[in-house]
């Protein structure tokens, strides 16, 4: 649907009314298609038409076989917690434990910002000093700046905190009015790219004293906690050899005329902690060239994850995995044939003894494939390898996110180039796993963490920075 206005996304009955219609459960979803394909099958020209192409509907709907993942185990601190199938949250359990890795120390080394709304900063800051103790992140209920910026362009932000920022500064809060997109932008790019320093962004009215700022204050909580350079939580991939994964997506940038590209790698064994990288190519009239170019930024980008980690561990990596969102069905043959020709031959450049071998998986989000269990949507970890895949590719579906409402949509993943020699349960396994690993929330996600990161990644930098950040946030996740 389009022609949204800004008015109508925030008009909460409406919004409703809308989602009725758009977010169809699976035996609704189901029944209509039941009766489109009814409608098409009793109509003579119809069939006739149809005829003529050799094509032929069924009278029901394919039914096909899958598997259902264990619900994994979260590790914090060598504390374990986990979660039923059927929601795939673990909020309340990890909610007063440890991060698996404390980030630094801030205490009162923090300031807040706000504009006439003093009374909302005041209490967020002691709600948010009371939930991020217990995960490891020791904050004094009240900052060491408490600022009141007077007006409510970004100008007036940036200014405040920049007059009253120091080396010593290591978490800025800010609470705006709104979500004008312009103040969002001339603040990140400050603390980003000129000045770096792990930020974060509230709305006035998401802070609104009441029943749900604990729960606010706790989700602001983990995500500081990841920008700050902590690792919320791991979990135990069975790998006996250094093993990194790496996510990598892109963006558009409009009013550079660029496309930035994102690869996020990791650099432990639990694949919680990693490193950040974008470049940006320029858009020209030929799509060919332009394709070609992002496929050599990819490239590079790759060979540099994989450097960050050697300097990491002092060691390379014996094996990484690549997951690519991204891309269309019509890249699919470019993809393998020049962006994974590239980095095979960038790994094989690298004086790393064994050689590093590689995996390409392709992870599309956006397709048409719906599955249900009855009338109801499969819980989070169902697995189709068989039917509805091709025979000739090594793909599968995975649903790894829970839903409250609608129809839950799969995503597909294709692997096209697998020098690692995982069998393929461990290799859907492992990236149902890595569904996990989302600091920005306590629960599954539809794309591998390392996917969704260089996303935000891309996102950030082309909506907002149209820049680089600085190099002192490379090891944050700074885009959260």
């Amino acid at each position: 649907m389009t022609g949204y206005t800004d008015k109508i996304k925030s008009d909460f009955r409406i919004m409703k009314e809308v989602t009725k219609i758009t977010k169809m459960n699976p035996d609704v979803r189901r029944n209509k298609v039941e009766t489109f394909v009814h409608r098409l099958t009793g109509n003579p020209e119809v069939k006739a038409q149809l005829a003529e192409w050799g094509t032929e509907y069924g009278n029901a709907l394919c039914t096909v076989e899958g598997r259902l993942l264990n619900p994994q185990t979260i590790v914090q601190k060598n504390q374990k917690a986990t979660y039923q199938s059927a929601n795939a949250d673990w909020m309340r359990d990890i909610r007063s434990r440890l991060s698996d890795k404390e980030p630094e120390a801030v205490g009162n080394f923090w300031m807040m910002l706000h504009c006439n709304d003093e009374s909302r900063a005041i209490g967020f800051a002691k709600t948010l000093a009371q939930v991020a103790g217990p995960l490891g992140l020791p904050l004094n209920p009240t900052p060491g700046k408490m600022l009141n910026v007077g007006s409510d362009g970004g100008a007036a932000f940036v200014a405040a905190a920049t007059k009253n920022w120091n080396a010593q500064c290591r978490l800025i809060v800010s609470v705006f009015p709104n979500n004008a997109a312009d103040r969002y932008s001339t603040f990140k790019n400050q603390f980003c790219c000129v000045a770096p320093c792990p930020t974060q962004v509230v709305l006035s009215k998401t802070i609104e004293p009441g029943k749900n700022l604990m729960s606010v204050a706790t989700k602001v909580a983990i995500q500081v906690v990841a920008k700050l350079g902590g690792q919320n939580w791991k979990m135990n991939f069975p790998f006996n050899v250094p093993t990194m994964v790496v996510g990598i997506d892109t963006h558009r940038d409009r009013i550079n005329k660029e496309v930035i590209v994102a690869a996020t790698g990791s650099h432990n064994p639990g694949f919680s902690g990693y490193h950040n990288f974008s470049t940006a190519v320029p858009q020209t009239q030929n799509r060919d060239d332009e394709e070609d170019a992002m496929f050599d930024a990819a490239r590079d980008l790759v060979r540099k994850c994989v450097e960050a980690f050697k300097k990491s561990n002092n060691v390379w990596p014996h094996q990484v995995f690549i997951y690519r969102d991204g891309i269309s069905e019509g890249q699919v043959g470019n993809i393998r044939d020049k962006e994974v020709a590239g980095i095979v031959e960038a790994l094989k450049g690298l004086p790393a003894s064994p050689p590093i071998k590689s995996t390409y998986v392709l992870v599309n989000k956006r397709d048409s494939s719906r599955f249900s269990v009855g009338t109801a949507n499969p819980l989070s970890g169902t697995v189709v390898d068989q039917i509805v895949t091709r025979s000739y590719r090594f793909d599968f579906y995975i649903v790894s996110q829970s839903v409250r409402e609608g129809t839950v949509a799969p995503t597909y993943y294709n692997v096209i180039h697998h020098q690692c020699n995982l069998p393929p349960d461990a290799m859907q396994q492992m990236t149902y796993m890595l569904c996990h690993m989302y600091f920005n929330w306590a629960g599954t996600i539809r794309v591998p963490a390392p996917c969704q990161y260089a996303r935000k990644h891309a996102q950030l930098v082309a909506l907002n920075l149209h820049g680089p950040a600085a190099d002192a946030l490379r090891e944050k996740l700074f885009f959260l």
